[in-house]
């Protein structure tokens, strides 16, 4: 690297840039720091993070230098959260620019040293008040609205700068459209129209591998090729006729009427409907292993689930006490009868996760189908059904969960308390969210007073996103109000986490339990209380 701009470097040793002269300029020890150590730096970050950038410590030795920088919504915030470092081994150059290392996704910059670096310094600063960076030297910017591209129901996603590349038949092209009644700019994909010739046919060009049938996700799935072992004639067509019954074909919009000479009456008159056939679930092997001797967890027929359900058309349904310990997973091809989506939406999605209740051995991940909240534009809870008193304190709620990379935001975690009341004619909704937040690399406990979120905990955490994580809350009473101790670490164990909170501002300590995320799409693998 070549030197830049001496001296005008030379200048910025002898004051207090690039710090805002707003700040104070002393450490947690009451020294000042020394001016000539940092001269000059350029650092962009998501807005979504805060709203300026401060100095968290800065250490000059023998052999090494070493600036720590933290993001916080202002100068008089008590304090920040750690985002980005240089590390320096010596000599290092004055006056040059050297990168920093980010410690979260969309920080980038530089930083210049002065002759200060020649001499031993120590500081540590706990407020942006202390040492907070000058505007121009560190600024917001807003994360673009759309951070990811990927295929529907595939885990990878394109990140970063895409380059889009066009091949031959297919142009794309970068063009002022009209929508809406207003000009946009579009990437605009379509066919070149003279690529097209007598011998190539686009009908035929685009269809998929699937034995020529372009329907979306049906390549896994076999066609029909026969019904009862007749095969259609050469136009495609099987004439179906019904000896002894009238079938009368529906004007305009297709499908028939069956008419038959023996109606209801007649059959009920003299025989009881029989229940009709029941099917278990395919997707659960009845051979696997069971969880802690519970077989009634590992995925039987999921109708039996819902019959136990009290009565489901009521404002607020009453749902029996399931029986603990408990392992409900989401491995089933359908939706779990367990849960019920009480805001968002929420989706079954096949990814590489950790092992299934019916396998609490295994340790590798393997690919099954895992609960998704798919909402990315809003909150996304989904309940367990189970009775609302108070069967799980002093038990372990967990859940294991990794958090996708589209949404608006990137989170997930457990919801605890949820209530739901009538207050002056109004339905009121409370609940408290041990929440992993990778956007703003924090652990955080949230309660949710029906119409605003109060933070009840927060601590610096830097979570990754596509990382399988293992969070756990066990919540206790003390009068009206809950005690709640929670952890969270990698599957492996690695990187933990752990805190309590007391949370008094509770309208009825006696809720329902579940799954929350805020505008993220978030892979759940299976539920546990015990």
């Amino acid at each position: 690297m070549s030197t830049r701009n001496q001296n005008w470097y030379n200048l910025q040793s002898t004051r207090r840039y690039p710090l805002d002269e707003a700040c104070i300029s002393v450490d947690d020890s009451g020294n000042f720091i020394a001016d000539d150590i940092l001269v000059d730096c350029h650092i962009k970050f998501p807005k979504t993070l805060g709203q300026c950038v401060y100095v968290q410590g800065i250490t000059v030795s023998a052999g090494l230098v070493t600036v720590i920088f933290g993001v916080s919504g202002g100068l008089n915030d008590p304090t920040g959260h750690t985002v980005a470092y240089v590390s320096l081994p010596k000599p290092v150059t004055p006056y040059v620019n050297y990168a920093i290392t980010s410690l979260v996704p969309g920080i980038a910059g530089w930083v210049a040293f002065g002759p200060g670096i020649l001499n031993n310094f120590s500081g540590r600063y706990t407020r942006p008040l202390q040492s907070m960076l000058q505007a121009r030297c560190a600024r917001p910017y807003t994360p673009l609205p759309i951070p990811t591209i990927g295929k529907f129901s595939v885990g990878t996603s394109l990140v970063g700068v895409v380059n889009i590349a066009a091949s031959t038949p297919v142009s794309a092209t970068y063009e002022t459209l009209e929508i809406d009644g207003s000009p946009r700019r579009a990437i605009v994909f379509r066919l070149d129209s003279q690529q097209i010739t007598t011998v190539y046919n686009p009908l035929t060009e685009f269809l998929g591998p699937c034995g020529q049938r372009p329907e979306s996700g049906t390549c896994a799935k076999t066609p029909i090729e026969t019904i009862n072992g007749i095969e259609p004639d050469c136009a495609g067509n099987i004439n179906i006729t019904f000896p002894g019954f009238n079938a009368l074909p529906f004007a305009g919009c297709g499908g028939i009427d069956v008419l038959a000479d023996v109606g209801l009456a007649t059959v009920c008159a003299s025989n009881k409907p029989k229940k009709p056939q029941e099917f278990s679930d395919a997707c659960c092997d009845p051979n696997s292993p069971v969880f802690n001797g519970v077989d009634e967890y590992c995925w039987p027929d999921p109708t039996t689930a819902i019959d136990l359900i009290v009565d489901e058309t009521l404002a607020h349904p009453q749902y029996p006490c399931l029986t603990l310990p408990l392992c409900v997973d989401f491995s089933s091809c359908d939706k779990s009868p367990y849960f019920e989506q009480r805001d968002g939406q929420f989706s079954i999605a096949k990814t590489m996760a950790p092992a299934t209740c019916c396998d609490p051995g295994l340790t590798k991940l393997t690919n099954h189908n895992t609960y998704q909240s798919t909402g990315i534009g809003g909150l996304n809870i989904s309940i367990l059904r189970n009775c609302a008193t108070d069967w799980a304190y002093g038990k372990t709620i967990s859940a294991e969960l990794k958090i996708g990379t589209t949404g608006a935001t990137r989170n997930g975690g457990l919801l605890l308390n949820y209530v739901q009341a009538v207050v002056n004619n109004r339905l009121v909704t409370t609940y408290i969210v041990v929440l992993l937040d990778v956007s703003h690399a924090k652990l955080r406990v949230l309660r949710y007073n029906g119409s605003s979120f109060v933070e009840e905990f927060t601590s610096n955490f830097n979570a990754q996103p596509n990382t399988w994580y293992r969070m756990s809350a066990t919540p206790s009473l003390n009068g009206n109000a809950i005690s709640l101790n929670f952890a969270v670490a990698e599957l492996s164990g690695a990187n933990p986490i752990t805190g309590t909170a007391q949370i008094s501002s509770v309208t009825t300590p006696t809720g329902l339990s579940g799954l929350f995320t805020n505008q993220s799409a978030t892979f759940f693998n299976k539920f546990t209380v015990q």
